[in-house]
């Protein structure tokens, strides 16, 4: 395993107790990340200007090859993370970690899907998605994702309302208990009850030349959560029923639609 460098208090100090070798070791790969990430950075900040998949991807495949070469082992990617930020980076338009947000693990995550695909869904939607701690404790999402960009585009607005949606389903679900399939399937379902807002919302009231509710265009996402609520009992309570016939008898309750 790699010996790591943490900060405390600003200054670097070694992970556990070091031998004489040990401490040379863990200076030689510190000296070597000193030199290779900034010239990573200011290579992929040349060729892309800001932040998108492409950006993300290719660092991310750094990072692959770092971790192998180092040996970087389970709980040590995090502090190996870390480390790169604290005392290697030079990149100062960087988006900062907080919380449990990890950029560089961002980055790691996407470089095991074909770029091709994951580039359907811009970097702002993977980092939003990254962050909302209720959806990533079930990382299998990612994999959904991948897969639904291989044939089509996902924008933003619609991805923001898929995942609120997500949140909502999965919120106290234990969701290890379903196999891939079964997940995924949920996944879809969740997606084309999006999808359904997102038609009603248009044939209703933007086609129309009209406006919800002065409560309900204020409170969107209120509103919006209302709707996938009023899904999900009425599709518990409705089984039999087809899907799109909830999400219209949901949509009229939710927006006063007779």
């Amino acid at each position: 395993m790699a010996k790591l460098i943490k900060n405390v208090d600003g200054k670097k100090a070694y992970l556990g107790l070091l031998s004489p070798q040990e401490i040379e070791e863990a200076n030689k790969m510190q000296e070597y990340l000193e030199t290779f990430i900034p010239a990573l950075e200011e290579k992929l900040n040349t060729k892309y200007k800001k932040r998108v998949v492409a950006y993300a991807y290719e660092f991310g495949t750094e990072l692959r090859k770092l971790v192998e070469q180092f040996d970087i082992k389970g709980i040590q990617e995090k502090m190996f993370w870390d480390q790169i930020r604290d005392f290697a980076s030079n990149d100062e338009g960087r988006p900062q970690d907080r919380g449990n947000r990890k950029l560089y693990d961002y980055y790691f995550k996407l470089s095991y899907y074909d770029l091709i695909d994951i580039n359907n869904v811009n970097w702002s939607e993977w980092s939003y998605l990254f962050d909302v701690k209720e959806v990533m404790k079930e990382e299998r999402i990612i994999n959904w994702l991948a897969a639904k960009a291989k044939n089509i585009k996902i924008s933003r607005n619609p991805f923001r309302l898929f995942m609120t949606g997500i949140r909502l389903f999965i919120k106290d679900k234990d969701t290890s208990v379903f196999e891939d399939q079964q997940l995924f399937e949920k996944y879809d379902m969740v997606y084309d009850i999006t999808s359904a807002y997102i038609d009603l919302y248009k044939q209703s009231f933007t086609d129309q030349d009209k406006k919800p509710t002065e409560a309900r265009l204020k409170q969107k996402k209120k509103y919006q959560e209302k709707y996938f609520k009023e899904v999900f009992l009425l599709k518990r309570k409705s089984k039999d029923y087809d899907l799109l016939f909830i999400c219209e008898q949901a949509f009229k309750k939710i927006y006063l639609i007779d």
